[in-house]
């Protein structure tokens, strides 16, 4: 337990006390599944039997990670501590009763997909020749977000022979666990892959009865359909009206005599089961054709209507294979109707991808349709910004994603800031700037996002994170020198920090009047870069004295001391004939006039005889250009006659 942090304890089940830990290292979320066994012999060999299970790795079947033993001195106890994949919306059990408490009946197609997905991954285990000895509905999870039907069943908590055996485990069982137990397996204790058929029948019987049978009804039914198959007849033949097929495959799965019973074989030639697995892409079948498989894709490629794409969605909406190739077909189109693209876009679009966020094809295609559509108004939500915020943290190491998304949310800031401050979404561009420092690109595009998060208005969020974004705009400013572009991003970004009261204080910290002019010095064949700096530093004079003297005092990288007022007479030479040049030298001139020390160096500089005439006379029609000079001229006659 040493590499885990205990997030939260579930509480103990018919198999194990269930508890959600953290791997320290990666601070990834796991479940830890603590067994009580026998004795320490027993422990041992459960250890040696499922260590095997540690490498299966299958779409539909839980992931184990990690396993170790434990034993509690206080109680005599010995355990066997499995860690495995954490499912955070929970098992088929808990939604089932959740259906049946509101009277819900479960859609059929989700019957048919859930079926042939529980299926599956039960045929891989078969193939594997590992019998699953525990089947029952809350060991089957959900894996996906947000809604239950969204969701792909996922089998888990897989039993060995010597946990299945185990005396204190199954004395541990209560009567509805049993209640899916073959019945060879109370009479002989023999396991064998028809167990596991008969239990499957009796978690379909469970899926098709939830708006029909109470709770206590279905365990009435499984309990006596051990001793007598008959007793589901009556229920079987009312259920052919809720489902066509499921009812007659249940007749012939929860059969007493396993010889009776349903074989794997049986799978194969089944029409609706071929069906079913064909349209999750089961790669446990042999299908008739493989034409067939791949007629209605086929089709996806000869159809051009957005509506045919979002209805074989809709259809396939568990099938990560089928969304991803639908998907990619639909962003490749040349003619979808970007109209109605946008109008389902929210609403039936990202529930669908929200249950593949893991998948990089999927993500980075839904990228590119949501790019096309963006400007249009019925995008810009707080629903597309929470979507972006969730596929942020999964791809942040992606450069090519980020890209995608950056550009995403400058479009939704610059429509309404507002919904990324919301949203919260501050901490996350953080991350991202930490991340990618040395690429211009991502910089860039997250330098606009900060300005346009924050040019009206600071949010509590941005502040908090100030220390750690004027750091990160500090090495940007260092790690790429010689890019102008960057370097006027990054001074937009800087703008809003420099009203804030505690910026003083980080700028002795970090230096950033220095490296402002340094960049106003490097590029100053620049006409937008020399603009933003000047604003810059125009307003972190007006903060503090300190900030002046840095930048009169300024060296570059190799030591040599920077001529700051020389700077801005070659800028005027170079830009003379832009008049908002001239005003952004002229108010930095302006904001400086207030110490002393700078007047000093104005006068020691003869910038009243050079630069500030030169503006006056280029710029004689424009009279609040002739008043600042003046102003400033005044301060400098002022100090000298002082001296």
């Amino acid at each position: 337990m040493d590499k885990y942090i205990i997030d939260e304890c579930l509480g103990l089940d018919t198999l194990a006390e269930r508890i959600v830990v953290r791997e320290k290292d990666s601070n990834k979320t796991y479940l830890l599944s603590k067994m009580e066994l026998m004795d320490m012999a027993t422990t041992v060999v459960a250890y040696q039997e499922y260590l095997p299970l540690m490498k299966l790795s299958y779409e539909n079947v839980a992931l184990y990670f990690d396993i170790f033993t434990s034993f509690d001195h206080k109680i005599s106890a010995t355990f066997i501590n499995l860690i495995s994949e954490y499912f955070p919306m929970g098992n088929l059990d808990i939604y089932l009763q959740k259906l049946r408490n509101n009277k819900n009946a479960l859609n059929n197609q989700l019957v048919d997909i859930w079926f042939a997905q529980i299926l599956d991954g039960l045929m891989f285990l078969w193939n594997q020749n590992i019998a699953h000895r525990n089947l029952k509905p809350d060991c089957i999870y959900l894996r996906g977000e947000n809604n239950e039907e969204n969701c792909s069943l996922i089998i888990g908590d897989i039993i060995p022979l010597s946990v299945a055996y185990d005396l204190r485990m199954r004395t541990r069982l209560p009567r509805r666990a049993l209640s899916y137990t073959a019945p060879e397996i109370l009479e002989s204790g023999q396991y064998t892959i028809q167990s596991d058929i008969y239990s499957l029948g009796c978690i379909l019987l469970d899926m098709i009865t939830c708006d029909t049978l109470t709770d206590e009804e279905t365990l009435q039914l499984r309990i006596c359909a051990r001793h007598d198959a008959s007793t589901l007849s009556e229920t079987l033949q009312n259920l052919q009206n809720v489902h066509e097929t499921i009812p007659a495959l249940i007749g012939q799965m929860v059969v007493p005599n396993p010889e009776e019973r349903l074989k794997e074989e049986d799978f194969l030639h089944d029409e609706y089961i071929i069906e079913s697995m064909h349209n999750i892409d089961s790669s446990q079948m042999k299908y008739p054709s493989l034409s067939d498989k791949k007629q209605t894709r086929n089709d996806l490629v000869n159809n051009e209507k957005f509506e045919y794409y979002l209805n074989y969605l809709k259809q396939h909406h568990n099938a990560e294979s089928r969304i991803e190739y639908a998907i990619q077909l639909c962003n490749q189109s040349k003619s979808i109707d970007l109209s109605s693209l946008a109008k389902c876009f929210q609403k039936d679009l990202i529930p669908i991808v929200e249950h593949f966020l893991s998948n990089l094809i999927i993500i980075e295609n839904t990228l590119e349709l949501l790019i096309k559509i963006i400007h249009n108004d019925t995008i810009i939500t707080s629903q597309i910004v929470t979507f972006i915020r969730k596929i942020i943290p999964l791809y942040e190491n992606n450069e090519d994603i980020i890209k995608k998304i950056t550009d995403i949310l400058i479009v939704l800031a610059t429509q309404n800031e507002k919904l990324l401050n919301n949203a919260r979404i501050a901490s996350h561009l953080v991350q991202i700037m930490t991340k990618h420092e040395h690429n211009a690109d991502i910089s860039a595009k997250c330098c606009t996002l900060l300005w346009l998060m924050a040019k009206d208005s600071m949010t509590n969020e941005l502040r908090d994170h100030q220390a750690t974004i004027l750091s990160i705009l500090l090495k940007i400013l260092q790690n790429h020198s010689d890019n102008s572009d960057l370097f006027t991003k990054v001074c937009f970004a800087f703008l809003p920090f420099v009203f804030e009261k505690s910026t003083v204080d980080y700028l002795v910290q970090f230096n950033l009047v220095r490296y402002f002019t340094i960049g106003l010095q490097k590029h100053n064949d620049n006409r937008q870069a020399i603009k933003a700096a000047l604003a810059v530093l125009s307003e972190l004079f007006k903060l503090d004295e300190r900030c002046v003297m840095r930048f009169l005092c300024s060296r570059s990288n190799d030591g040599t001391l920077l001529d700051s007022m020389e700077s801005l007479n070659k800028i005027f030479d170079r830009f003379k004939n832009y008049i908002d040049i001239a005003r952004g030298i002229l108010t930095l001139l302006k904001s400086m006039s207030s110490y002393d020390d700078a007047i000093d160096e104005m006068i020691s500089t003869k910038i009243d005889e050079n630069l500030l005439y030169e503006i006056k006379r280029f710029h004689s029609e424009n009279d609040d250009i002739a008043q600042t000079c003046e102003h400033i001229m005044t301060c400098i006659r002022q100090r000298r006659a002082i001296s």
